[in-house]
């Protein structure tokens, strides 16, 4: 299999494109996960996982304020340390937005970044 773009994934997402990045090594491009499952509680959580077997250059991107349980923003940086193998890893947060509404787990609160969606993309752009 050739597979030569970047693995994307957005919270839920985030299990099943570090899963790729670990299983399809050599073949993608690069690794970004926004609003990451770090949870140990979860099953597939990124701290459940081979990080250490993830060499592509990545950049786990989140937001300050995310009140989702599985992806609290101060669990974020030991998760991230588990990439420790990585060519290039970034850790970006962004702080603000639009006022939220609705389930924190949605894209209409700090897990979608509300209100910053323009900054995010121009930021993972860089």
């Amino acid at each position: 299999m050739v597979f030569t773009g970047a693995c994307v994934g957005a919270s839920r997402g985030t299990i099943s494109a570090a899963a790729t990045a670990i299983h399809v090594r050599g073949n993608i491009a690069g690794l970004v996960l926004t609003s990451s499952i770090v949870s140990y509680k979860k099953p597939g959580a990124l701290p459940r996982q081979d990080l250490a077997a993830i060499k592509v250059p990545m950049l786990v991107f989140h937001h300050s304020k995310d009140a989702c349980i599985h992806c609290r923003p101060d669990e974020v940086p030991a998760a991230f340390n588990g990439f420790r193998n990585a060519s290039i890893k970034k850790l970006l947060f962004v702080d603000g937005g639009a006022n939220p509404a609705g389930d924190v787990r949605a894209g209409q609160h700090w897990h979608g970044f509300i209100g910053a969606e323009g900054t995010v993309v121009d930021m993972i752009s860089e």
